[in-house]
């Protein structure tokens, strides 16, 4: 498990709530899992609960979707999120907001735990691509299109109204979970050395929160969460052997390249490819 300085929390004290963030297609879901399984925390939701769900207005409802062009469920999770961010901290998958900003939030006590998530730029492109949530597409674009076309973002993004690029967006996300180290316990994780030890990830989140196993003994999540066949293993190979390299184009590294923030690139250990 690599535990650089990067994945150190910024203060021990005792703790027991976590906070989740993480991009879309940056194994949330399986780390969610990962941890619920083994471990005794609480976690903030990070996806709209159907059950608490607030009343709201059909005909303003229908008003806001006309409004920004958006399906009435988007615009019911960005209301969602808006009215119970004081409770959760907002979506799993948002643009976070300022360390001083979220101090603001009795929440953000000391019994407060941040745990990000993030993937390798070029295999978490290619993911975005092929699941492209939250995004409305009238006609799929080809890669090297995407890789340049604006990229729209919903209201519960805490974001500008769109990013130049999907590569502009991943910049953005990570380099906004890196400042919470600044003050607030926070442990930044990447995908693939979850993958690489999933173990060795959930005991250094114990670790750190200083919470309880639930079992005597680890068990992993071997299952896919996006429902497909594809299991633990073939995740594993995949992005541990970097397999995802055979679906980029010379062109395609070349447009990326052109758009990653290097510092960035450089804080989560990623390499550049040429």
């Amino acid at each position: 498990m690599n535990t650089s300085n990067r994945s150190k929390p910024a203060r021990n004290i005792e703790l027991s709530v976590l906070k989740i963030y993480g991009e879309r297609n940056s194994g949330t879901n399986y780390l969610t899992r990962l941890i619920r399984r083994n471990l005794k925390i609480d976690l903030l939701p990070g996806v709209v609960k159907r059950k608490h769900l607030p009343v709201f207005d059909p005909d303003d409802l229908q008003a806001l979707a006309r409004q920004r062009n958006l399906p009435k469920q988007e615009i019911i999770a960005d209301l969602y999120f808006q009215e119970t961010f004081p409770d959760n901290l907002g979506w799993k998958h948002a643009l976070v907001k300022s360390a001083d900003c979220l101090k603001q939030y009795a929440i953000c006590s000391n019994n407060l735990f941040f745990l990000t998530l993030t993937k390798n730029p070029y295999a978490w492109l290619l993911s975005l691509y092929r699941r492209p949530y939250h995004h409305l597409w009238r006609k799929k674009p080809d890669f090297e299109t995407f890789l340049t076309s604006p990229w729209r973002t919903v209201g519960r993004e805490n974001a500008p109204d769109e990013f130049s690029s999907p590569v502009e967006l991943w910049s953005q996300k990570n380099a906004s979970y890196l400042q919470l180290q600044q003050q607030f316990p926070t442990l930044n994780l990447r995908y693939e050395d979850v993958l690489a030890d999933p173990k060795g990830a959930v005991e250094a989140i114990r670790n750190s929160t200083s919470c309880d196993w639930k079992h005597n003994a680890f068990t992993n999540i071997d299952r896919s969460t996006k429902n497909g066949e594809e299991d633990f293993t073939f995740y594993r190979k995949y992005y541990l052997k970097e397999q995802w390299q055979e679906k980029l184009s010379p062109r395609s590294i070349e447009l990326i390249n052109e758009r990653l923030n290097d510092e960035i690139l450089e804080a989560f250990q990623y390499e550049k490819l040429t």
